[in-house]
């Protein structure tokens, strides 16, 4: 159990391989830490991302950074 729990590093690590820039890695490992994140807040990936891009398009200019916090995947209720 806990070599497949660990697995998904090295897949994470040749994901990396296939970068074309040190940009494009770094966009990569962002989002393959909130995939991460998301797996151990029981929450699956594609919902959570997909709800919170949807809300964060409609986000108002005009709000503050501080409420960004409640789109964090351990604090995120899914609707």
């Amino acid at each position: 159990m806990a070599r497949v729990a660990t697995s998904g590093g090295r897949l994470h690590r040749k994901n990396f391989l296939f970068s074309t820039s040190p940009e494009g890695a770094h966009a990569n490992a962002i989002l393959m830490s909130i995939i991460e994140t998301c797996k151990a807040n029981a929450l699956d990936p594609m919902t959570y991302l997909t709800e919170v891009l949807d809300e964060m398009a409609q986000y108002p200019e005009n709000r503050k950074f501080e409420y960004l916090g409640q789109y964090l995947p351990w604090n995120w209720k899914q609707s």
